[in-house]
């Protein structure tokens, strides 16, 4: 199977379920920056934390008009640098 031309092979096991994967990956230029953050890349670990926890514990709930809302946001800031 490819993903944006990197091939992944995928190797099945007697039961069918596939154990072992194998990919082409390339970093990036900005792969070391990534890396070891910024100021812009920080984030509160304990929201991280409870936001897991609501997860795993299935009461995590989704407010769809905070994701619309940042969505057309990030639509609008991405047309602006377009121009």
């Amino acid at each position: 199977m490819k993903i944006n031309g990197y091939s992944l092979i995928r190797q099945a096991s007697a039961g069918g379920v596939a154990t072992a994967a194998r990919s082409n990956v390339r970093r990036s230029c900005k792969a070391p920056a990534l890396s070891r953050g910024s100021a812009k890349g920080r984030f509160n670990v304990g929201k991280v934390v409870r936001i897991r926890a609501a997860i795993a514990d299935g009461v995590f709930k989704v407010d769809a008009g905070k994701v619309a809302d940042a969505l057309i946001e990030l639509a609008k800031d991405r047309i602006q640098k377009r121009k």
